[in-house]
């Protein structure tokens, strides 16, 4: 049973060789890795061709800014019965694929997840959040998944196996640029409404943290939009009225953070689109934005 790997990069090129070492020294290996290249300019490509190993193919597109454009053309590229993804800075640990592969043999098919480790640029683990891993020994639930998966995206992408299959079925990742930082929750959202979603509760993969990570330092905010897009999306698709009334519940929660965010930035014109989006979708109006209006007087209109 081969496994694809798909690692998407840019200009990444002092992480990316750590990375691909962590997956050619997989005790399962029956591998391929997949090098997406976003158009770097940092001599990426004379690293990974210097490593000299025949199961890495390297691919390289002019800049997209779009992991989703890098990881769909993987998929389809890929020669494997099973997906797996590993950014360029991140790492796994040795036994990772096997483990997932011993699930498979031993029990069903599924999109299979582990817990992972965090570390920091110089490979030294440390804690995020006041967590030394994704779960610190709380696994997520593997029932009810699509439901609980609204709430809040617990699936790390780095530490995913997945059928080449599934993905194909629910019609790969979102292109769209809105959904960037993204991408990866909304097709484990589309998933898991179709396929069994389980989790190996042991760390097999190491997150790095950094200010460049896609969802953290100067992206937070866009983040968050994102995810505003993101539950927009789900929320015009069909689905049971309960599951539209979670997706709207989280809608109102990212749309009154975006908002907060560019009320302490002192960027008006956005929060007050914002504010309408908020009011649009928890149909109230809070005592704290009728003392916003008062602030801000007649410089916005509603």
């Amino acid at each position: 049973m081969k496994i694809s790997v798909i690692i998407p990069t840019f200009n990444r090129k002092v992480f990316i060789c750590e990375a691909i070492k962590s997956v050619l020294n997989q005790t399962y290996k029956d591998i391929e890795i997949i090098v997406i290249d976003d158009g770097s300019t940092d001599n990426t490509y004379k690293e990974i061709k210097e490593m000299g190993d025949e199961k890495i193919r390297y691919y390289k597109f002019p800049h997209t800014g779009i992991p989703a454009i890098l990881r769909n053309y993987g998929i389809k590229k890929a020669r494997g019965e099973y997906i797996a993804f590993l950014d360029s800075d991140d790492l796994w640990l040795e036994n990772k694929l096997k483990k997932q592969i011993d699930f498979y043999n031993k029990k069903y098919e599924c999109l299979l997840f582990t817990d992972a480790f965090y570390m920091d640029s110089y490979e030294k683990l440390i804690k995020f959040n006041g967590k030394s891993t994704f779960f610190e020994g709380n696994p997520p639930p593997n029932i009810n998944v699509y439901q609980n998966l609204i709430k809040v995206d617990f699936i790390p992408t780095l530490a995913v196996l997945v059928p080449k299959e599934f993905i194909i079925r629910v019609g790969y990742f979102d292109e769209s640029p809105s959904l960037k930082s993204v991408e990866d929750y909304d097709l484990w959202l589309r998933i898991s409404q179709k396929y069994k979603v389980d989790y190996i509760n042991e760390p097999l993969a190491i997150y790095r943290v950094h200010n460049m990570n896609i969802s953290l330092g100067e992206n937070y905010i866009n983040h968050i939009i994102a995810h505003c897009e993101l539950y927009k999306k789900f929320l015009n698709s069909e689905n049971s009225r309960e599951i539209k009334k979670s997706m709207e519940e989280q809608l109102i929660k990212f749309t009154k953070k975006t908002f907060n965010y560019f009320l302490y930035t002192k960027e008006y014109k956005k929060s007050i689109h914002f504010l309408k989006e908020y009011l649009k979708y928890s149909k109230r109006v809070d005592k704290f934005f009728f003392y916003f209006i008062k602030l801000t007087g007649n410089l916005i209109k509603i």
